[in-house]
């Protein structure tokens, strides 16, 4: 199975809980599993082939929160590739906003620029309905990874 790295993007920190929930899940099911709660550009400059799923929420009006949000012109500068390497998008957002979800697209389009592959649909999580969507993060995390 492949190794997951679960890089996280969080503003409240109610994303760290879903992504510390997403990490046991994947590990219960045989992943090795990487939480990074501070994504730095080192992340995506590994030697070793993983998968990388980016679990973020969207702050603002669908902006990345603060840890991760200097992230893509960094990457952009520094012409980090990506090709060969498979990721997942998961994103907590509130559905009453125009721009729901809008982190999660920011680095959908930010790692196929880099010539990554997208592995499924980039899920969505509303907080408005789901505070703390744990167990909804979960279920898409579990059913992304059978596309592994």
């Amino acid at each position: 199975m492949p190794h997951i790295y679960l890089l996280v993007g969080s503003q409240t920190g109610t994303t760290d809980i879903v992504a510390d929930a997403i990490a046991h899940a994947l590990a219960n099911l045989g992943h090795q599993v990487t939480v990074c709660l501070d994504p730095e550009i080192e992340d995506f400059t590994l030697e070793e082939q993983v998968v990388y799923l980016v679990c973020t929420s969207s702050s603002g009006q669908g902006q990345l929160p603060t840890n991760i949000a200097t992230l893509p012109a960094v990457m952009i500068a520094d012409q980090i590739d990506l090709t060969g390497s498979r990721f997942g998008i998961l994103t907590l957002g509130d559905s009453s906003f125009p721009t729901y979800g809008g982190a999660g697209v920011i680095f959908d389009q930010l790692l196929r620029k880099l010539g990554a592959q997208r592995v499924g649909g980039i899920g969505l999580l509303d907080c408005l309905h789901e505070p703390v969507p744990t167990a909804s993060g979960v279920a898409w995390a579990e059913q992304w990874s059978t596309l592994l």
